[in-house]
């Protein structure tokens, strides 16, 4: 008999303490169902005490063990530094929900008379580290100060709501952004942040938080792989950001069904799978799949605050209220914006009010069922895109691709807005082009503006075409010189997009858009790596976390199904229908996460030992 035994232990110790953790870096665990604890893996801490722990130093990771976690409410204070951020994550093998459920209890009868501040007593809510607004019934209680974790200072009716009686033993429910990060250099990694409330409508009790929120102070925070739905408006937030060094970067997540309603506005909706701001370092968010959130999938946006060095690349955007992705201002000019490499479904947003905007880079993107257009925005470029144009996208006269300024004269403007390729529906506007600028304009109709067509013939009204607006422009032959152009849809495109996780080799984002309704194609799995006897994992990003196709990769290709129609659930009321791309558009758009499970590896150093000289060993 032969056993195999390794020939030098000490060594494959200390490689995988190296290798696996980083000296000098810890450990730490946190648990569902744990109480108390000291933060080892076999007495972990509860999530609520984990996260603020001083203990946790730069370097370290806080794993999560397997569960669900009960919130909202969740702050953390953890803070790393740039070259030793500290990670919160899944433990390897296993995944944690972050929830809401928290409740707690009314000590204090309360009458339905407002005096300004009052003091009341509430019980069950002692774990949580900060305490955010609280609703009784349908009345919102704005939290002041908050001492022995029971004694609140609290103003009545906040939010328009009716002040009305409570008695002791009454449910008091927290409105909270479900996790909330105060620290700096922290990746968030692995794990799922998940709503639960069946009714979206704000009138009171169901109040949503928001699901993962970055505050003004955080610097170099990183999302990565995250998977955030059904919570309220937003998805994920940041507040306006001012560091010079590192601002934030959200990478690989998964976002969809973010919203509420507002009952006491008019039933307003919100609900933004993201909304951030920045002016600091370059702020990115890459690879992500954004889908069905209530009013857009992710916006680099403001009222009153800066867009600045903000960058959306390579993500799969589709079906998000008005539109896919925002890149714009309210009352301050933008700079340094990109929108690189993406494929959406539906018209993204690449200007709002703002004016004098620029250094604007709208490069490589497919836009289906859409256009793009910008107003008060010179210095930048737009180049390289394909756009299939849905239908009667504006009604007749419209102007589906288009450029507006009133301020700037087309011999100012620095443009380059060239080689893309345009489909046109159609059933479209004659008109499909737009352009006006403070030397350009035309009030041929009641819209007002200067109409300029590519690919039609030029009505007399108007006297140029969208081809030589700029002839004495500084950009050479002025937009789309290079570019082509087709009167409806091909019957046969097919664009199948692999971009594989920054932060995980072993899983890819896949986008297929295809106008021929068919209903699968293929791919090699050998040309992203994958080896004989690994496995994959096929999903359907938007019926997460279902497994559509899965086995050990041989040879050959495998399918990747275009006709698929089950989606995830989006719980309470929703102002569109929550149903598959396939349903209306067979086959023409579909996104899928695809994972690889690698066969295991040999070990290595291991000797064939007799079994006699086991003794003299």
């Amino acid at each position: 008999m032969c056993i195999l035994k390794t020939k030098t232990v000490f060594g494959a110790i200390l490689l995988f303490i190296s290798a696996g953790m980083g000296l000098g870096a810890s450990a730490w665990y946190a648990a569902p169902n744990a109480t108390a604890g000291n933060g080892s893996k076999t007495n972990p801490w509860p999530l609520f005490v984990a996260l603020t722990r001083t203990n946790i130093q730069p370097g370290d990771t806080l794993y999560l063990r397997n569960g669900t976690y009960v919130g909202p409410g969740f702050v953390s204070t953890l803070s790393g530094t740039s070259n030793n951020p500290v990670t919160v994550r899944s433990n390897p093998g296993e995944w944690a929900k972050l929830t809401d459920g928290t409740e707690g209890v009314l000590q204090t009868t309360m009458d339905n008379v407002s005096t300004g501040w009052q003091n009341i007593v509430i019980t069950g809510l002692e774990s949580l580290n900060v305490m955010p607004p609280i609703f009784v019934g349908e009345e919102n209680l704005y939290v002041g100060s908050v001492t022995s974790k029971t004694n609140f200072s609290v103003i009545r009716g906040w939010g328009a709501t009716s002040i009305t009686n409570h008695a002791i033993g009454d449910r008091v429910v927290l409105h909270a952004t479900y996790l909330n990060d105060l620290g700096n250099y922290v990746h968030w990694q692995d794990f799922e942040i998940v709503g639960t409330a069946t009714n979206r409508v704000l009138t009171g009790s169901n109040w949503m938080g928001g699901g993962f929120n970055m505050g003004a102070q955080n610097q170099g925070t990183k999302l990565i792989n995250l998977v955030i739905h059904n919570t309220g408006h937003p998805g994920i937030g940041a507040a306006l950001q001012v560091h010079d060094v590192d601002s934030y970067e959200i990478n690989g997540c998964l976002v969809f069904g973010t919203g509420v309603y507002y009952s006491w506005n008019g039933n307003q909706v919100v609900g933004s799978g993201m909304y951030l701001e920045n002016q600091g370092k370059d702020a990115i968010v890459k690879n992500c799949i954004l889908f069905r959130n209530f009013t857009s999938n992710a916006k680099f946006f403001g009222e009153g605050g800066d867009v600045h060095n903000q960058r959306f690349l390579t993500n799969i955007s589709f079906l998000g209220g008005l539109n896919p992705m925002q890149i714009s201002s309210g009352s301050k000019p933008s700079s340094n914006t990109w929108m690189n490499g993406n494929i959406m479904m539906g018209t993204p947003s690449l200007s709002y009010v703002s004016v004098s905007n620029q250094f604007q880079y709208f490069i490589n993107n497919t836009v289906v069922n859409g256009s793009f257009g910008v107003t008060e925005t010179y210095n930048s470029v737009y180049t390289n895109n394909t756009a299939f144009t849905r239908t009667n996208i504006y009604g007749a006269g419209g102007d589906p691709f288009n450029y507006q300024t009133h301020l700037i004269a087309r011999t100012n403007l620095n443009m380059m807005w060239d080689y893309n390729t345009y489909y046109i529906g159609t059933n479209s506007s004659p008109y499909d082009f737009y352009f006006a600028c403070l030397d350009v304009t035309n009030t041929h109709n009641s819209q007002g503006g200067g109409y300029q067509v590519f690919g039609h013939d030029i009505p007399a009204e108007i006297g140029f075409s969208w081809l030589d607006w700029s002839a004495t422009n500084s950009i050479t032959g002025g937009f789309d010189t290079h570019s082509t152009y087709q009167e409806g849809w091909p019957t046969n495109y097919l664009k199948v997009s692999v971009q594989q996780y920054d932060y995980d080799s072993n899983r890819w984002n896949i986008a297929v858009v295809s106008t021929s309704a068919q209903t699968n194609t293929t791919i090699a799995l050998s040309d992203y790596g994958f080896a004989t006897g690994d496995g994959y994992q096929l999903v359907d990003a938007q019926n997460w976390p279902a497994v559509v196709a899965s086995g050990k990769y041989a040879s050959g290709t495998i399918s990747l199904p275009l006709n698929l129609t089950n989606v995830s659930a989006i719980p309470g009321v929703t102002h569109f229908t929550n149903e598959h791309t396939n349903v209306k558009n067979p086959g023409l758009f579909n996104a899928f996460v695809l994972r690889r499970i690698p066969r295991p590896t040999p070990p290595t150093g291991l000797a064939v030992v007799p079994a006699s000289q086991l003794a003299q060993q």
